[in-house]
């Protein structure tokens, strides 16, 4: 079973981070193993945007609906056929993804997200796997 973190950065330091991502995995491992400690709960609390939950569970819904079977809870959320399946648990700051392989979890999760926003960072907690979802757009200077 692959699980995956994603975060929703905040702006600016999408801007700061965007070719220093080993800095925030280092960070974001960090954190989970002193979640704890004040200065890294400020630290984290800083750097990363609520994500919208209801916004998304409605998007994931509209786009897999017909192709999938989705099964929604408070903060959880099982999407499958018959033969994928796919959990997904929703915290304010941080989902977590389980699924069989990081293909399911792009077919079914990091894709749609990519649509509907740039500052995704995910990071696999099974191996060094990190990066951002989507590529940072250029800003064009006319």
């Amino acid at each position: 079973m692959q699980t995956f973190s994603i975060f929703l950065i905040k702006d600016e330091f999408v801007k700061h981070y965007y070719h220093k991502n080993d800095l925030l995995y280092d960070f974001f491992q960090t954190y989970r193993l002193q979640s704890y400690d004040p200065n890294y709960q400020k630290q984290f609390q800083f750097i990363t945007k609520d994500i919208p939950k209801r916004d998304i569970i409605t998007y994931l819904c509209d786009k897999l609906n017909g192709l999938y079977t989705i099964h929604k809870a408070d903060d959880e959320l099982w999407i499958e056929n018959n033969h994928l399946h796919v959990k997904i648990e929703c915290g304010r700051k941080e989902w977590v993804v389980y699924s069989s392989s990081l293909h399911e979890a792009e077919l079914v999760v990091f894709e749609h997200f990519r649509a509907l926003h740039t500052s995704f960072f995910v990071m696999n907690r099974n191996k060094s796997q990190y990066g951002w979802l989507s590529p940072i757009r250029k800003e064009v200077i006319l």
